[in-house]
């Protein structure tokens, strides 16, 4: 199945958090240790060990931070709540490294520079690999994925170029230290404003029902969602549904599913599939309903189930009868195929339709 391609709109909103960090990352790492050294006077030296060990933090930070993204559940995802949390800490930890108190010592300036590189680097690895992982998220197709990390390269690439220019502006300014200052505060919050677009504008397609609702509602289709709880709060949902029911089992999900559908179609996958296209077999061949059921053989993935069935059958654990609710049809006329298929046959009877994927 062809994934859809991904908007412009959305390949913008992932890029642009990349154009803020690539700012404020080069803005610090070029220009920081000038800045500490030949401003704040602080000893060369002093300056390396600091930023010695916040990059040694760096190194223990990101597999942390990446870990617990994956792990965590929640009813806003996995990324969204590192995204969010580490903008607080991205404004105190910037705007502390570029507006140090004049009054400090030299031991208060040391701790001060100390606790604002911790900081800066922690949000910095609160956002960036969360986000990473989302792009990951965005799409299967490797093309589009490629488009994805296409954009944020370009604007890292263009927030160096700017940080490289807002160097040229404090260096060269009468007072550094009062520039640096001025240039900071409104140039985090501009930052801010920038990287919260994914929290709003991306989510993940996890699934190729998802695919497939787009491609439905593309078409000017209607899509009842139904979902659990519990994969909700994985942020497996699709939030573009017009209808999203929320439900609080598998059990409830496929008892709501049933009396909503006029018919079933199963499309290749995994488990879950296999599971319900049988309950649904098992309830033709019980009598719970009689409701068309289609199965798509794309590429003939649902042969070996077919064998299997018929094993089955040879085994005595089918019954003959039973084995032809399941009707193979060997139609090879494209997507329509599932409706036109689906009509000729009597309620109760599983078709199985071959459909030869687009090239």
């Amino acid at each position: 199945m062809q994934e859809l391609r991904l908007s412009t709109a959305t390949l913008a909103a992932y890029g642009a958090p990349s154009f803020a960090f690539g700012y404020l990352l080069f803005f610090v790492q070029f220009y920081f240790l000038k800045f500490a050294t030949d401003v704040l006077l602080l000893a060369p030296a002093v300056v390396s060990i600091l930023f010695g060990i916040a990059k040694l933090w760096d190194a223990i930070s990101c597999p942390l931070v990446g870990s617990f993204s994956d792990r965590l559940r929640s009813r806003w995802g996995r990324r969204r709540p590192f995204l969010v949390g580490s903008l607080p800490l991205l404004v105190f930890g910037y705007v502390m490294l570029w507006m140090v108190p004049s009054t400090l010592g030299d031991r208060g300036l040391i701790a001060w520079i100390a606790v604002a590189l911790f900081i800066f680097y922690t949000a910095f690895d609160l956002y960036t690999l969360p986000h990473l992982a989302l792009g990951a998220e965005l799409s299967t197709d490797s093309h589009e994925r490629t488009r994805l990390f296409g954009a944020r390269h370009i604007g890292m690439t263009a927030g160096m170029m700017f940080a490289f220019a807002a160097m040229h502006f404090a260096m060269n300014a009468p007072d550094p230290r009062a520039a640096a200052s001025h240039v900071a505060l409104p140039a985090i919050l501009a930052a801010a404003a920038i990287v919260s677009f994914p929290l709003f504008e991306l989510d993940p397609a996890l699934s190729p029902a998802a695919w497939t609702a787009d491609a439905m509602l593309a078409g000017g289709g209607h899509v009842i969602g139904v979902i659990p709880h519990a994969l909700a709060a994985r942020e497996i949902a699709h939030r573009g549904l017009p209808d999203l029911r929320v439900v609080s089992s598998m059990h409830e999900r496929k008892a709501l599913m049933a009396e909503l559908a006029d018919a079933f179609v199963a499309l290749p996958g995994g488990f879950g599939t296999f599971e319900e296209l049988c309950e649904a077999i098992t309830w033709t061949q019980l009598g719970l309903h009689q409701k068309r059921c289609g199965l798509l053989n794309i590429a003939g993935f649902f042969d070996p189930l077919i064998a299997m069935f018929d094993h089955a059958v040879s085994e005595g654990f089918i019954h003959p009868p039973g084995r032809d609710i399941v009707v193979t049809d060997g139609l090879k006329e494209g997507e329509l195929i599932i409706v036109e298929g689906i009509q000729k046959v009597r309620p109760g009877q599983v078709v199985t339709t071959t459909v030869v994927p687009r090239t």
